[in-house]
């Protein structure tokens, strides 16, 4: 990729034990902000999954009616630095396992729990947001907190139609509390989506392409000594 040039397309590596390195289109409000290193949501196998992006460029790599957007990426402070990002790659190729599957065991525990409470449930509308806003309307009178909370509901998706909504969204949090959520649940007016295991890793083998024991394979005093060297 030139100087200069923005980026339209990334490579992406899924956290399960492939090698292969995937390509997503960058979406029109992610194009310039995305570097290596950070952390997406992706569609993989008709699943929704996460990834790492491991490299951009201004080009699509192949025919781009077969390129699917990225769905969503992480904050900036996730962003797995680069000498970790080509330590992980190092090891994935000496061990000739899934790249997807050490960069998952190289991000912090504190990382992923922090994942795991944002993506605990998000909200999807069960009409559009024009018909919401149909319905917020008719509830005024008889619940207007419920009316005001389709109302924030159907601004949001609006102006993010392909972005996950989570309960905990400070944009809706404060007019659409979880009592009112539980409520246009009820109702049929709003769906909330929660993970079965809470998890929302794809499925991997036991072993997660590391050791038949499921532990990380176990490094050479040159690998350690890099280790040593990156630091916590």
């Amino acid at each position: 990729m030139n100087a200069g040039e923005v980026p339209g397309y990334a490579g992406v590596v899924v956290e399960a034990p492939l090698t292969k390195v995937f390509h997503y289109r960058l979406p029109e409000r992610m194009a310039g902000s995305i570097r290596p290193g950070d952390r997406v949501d992706v569609q993989f196998a008709r699943r929704r999954v996460h990834g790492v992006v491991v490299s951009l460029a201004s080009l699509p790599p192949i025919d781009p009616s077969l390129i699917k957007e990225i769905l969503a990426v992480s904050p900036e402070e996730e962003r797995i630095p680069a000498d970790i990002l080509e330590l992980t790659r190092w090891v994935s190729s000496y061990y000739r396992c899934g790249w997807g599957t050490v960069l998952a065991a190289a991000v912090p525990a504190g990382v992923k729990q922090g994942r795991k409470k944002r993506q605990v449930s998000r909200i999807e509308l069960t009409a559009t947001p024009e018909e919401t806003e149909t319905r917020a309307e008719r509830l005024q009178r008889r619940a207007p907190r419920q009316a005001s909370a389709l109302f924030a509901l159907a601004r949001w998706f609006r102006k993010r139609p392909d972005t996950p909504l989570p309960v905990d969204s400070p944009d809706i949090r404060d007019v659409a509390p979880g009592e009112i959520l539980r409520q246009l649940a009820k109702k049929g007016r709003i769906r909330l989506i929660i993970p079965a295991n809470g998890d929302p890793l794809p499925a991997m083998p036991k072993d997660g392409g590391m050791g038949e024991d499921g532990r990380p394979p176990v490094l050479t005093s040159e690998q350690e000594a890099a280790l040593a060297e990156i630091g916590p």
